[in-house]
């Protein structure tokens, strides 16, 4: 529910900006944006809370198969990538063969 009330203050943000734009393609741009965000907002509020509430279980399971596969999968790749790039930005031998 929090992630939809900061989805509809930053859709609010981006409305009241757009009546300062100069140009019609911004402004209408600006608009779309916040229609888009106002829209994930009242989604976020009103129907996620209803369908959590049925009490499906293959929700439940996909959503911590979800947790459980990004906290195992993200930091493991931030590491290596980091790791890798580090030892590709050394000087050592065939590390333009890999590049």
């Amino acid at each position: 529910i929090s992630s939809g009330v900061i989805l509809l203050a930053l859709a609010w943000k981006v409305w009241s900006t757009a009546f300062n734009q100069t140009s019609n393609r911004a402004f209408w741009l600006r608009v779309f944006a916040a229609l888009i965000l106002m829209v994930g907002g009242w989604l976020l509020i009103s129907e996620i809370p209803v369908l959590l509430a049925v009490g499906d279980e293959d929700v439940w399971v996909g959503l911590k198969a979800t947790v459980f596969y990004s906290l195992g999968t993200i930091p493991f790749q931030l590491v290596f990538s980091i790791l890798l790039a580090v030892l590709l930005f050394q000087r050592i031998r065939g590390s333009g063969l890999f590049r």
